[in-house]
């Protein structure tokens, strides 16, 4: 799933739909190139996406009822509680600190990048 927003996102950066949108990085290449990126991006990514949303839904759904293990809560929280023995994550204040400046420092970059 994670790879293929990754090819979304890479692939609506060249990507244009020939009225208003032109992806930030369109001049770089030529116009068939792009055509073929728009269809890519446009028609066979967001298909898949859709596909990958379905099949995540129906996964926690099936762990839910079927297996009786709420993976809802862990997502959100980060914490799952376990049967055997074992140590607590350490995730203090300062860890959800760094985290976010790195996410700042990557949102700056791709920022600048799209801005050039």
């Amino acid at each position: 799933m994670l790879g293929l927003l990754l090819a979304q996102a890479s692939t609506g950066l060249f990507s244009n739909d020939d009225i208003a949108f032109e992806g930030p990085l369109v001049k770089f290449i030529s116009k068939d190139l792009s055509d073929r990126l728009t269809w890519l991006h446009a028609e066979i990514g967001a298909t898949l996406i859709y596909v990958l949303i379905g099949l995540h839904i129906a996964a926690i759904a099936y762990y839910y009822f079927f297996r009786k293990q709420n993976l809802v809560a862990p997502m959100i929280t980060g914490d799952r509680e376990v049967d055997f023995d074992a140590m607590s994550a350490s995730d203090s204040w300062k860890t959800r600190l760094f985290a976010a400046a790195i996410f700042l420092l990557c949102a700056a970059g791709v920022y600048y990048m799209v801005r050039m």
